[in-house]
């Protein structure tokens, strides 16, 4: 899930730019929403796996 947030945030960013530079302001737009989309993906991604390892810790010690 990681490695598809990172293409999503690359891939949006460059819609964004491109959507920019050319005066389309809803390409621009929709880039702009799709990387703050895909980067709390990301975060939601990492922290994902760092609660599961705390859970498997706090687990373990009961």
């Amino acid at each position: 899930m990681l490695i598809v947030a990172v293409l999503m945030l690359i891939v949006s960013g460059i819609c964004w730019a491109i959507g920019s530079s050319n005066g389309n302001y809803q390409l621009a737009h929709r880039g702009r929403a799709d990387v703050f989309v895909s980067f709390a993906g990301a975060i939601l991604a990492g922290a994902g796996v760092a609660w599961l390892n705390w859970l498997i810790t706090i687990g373990n010690q009961l």
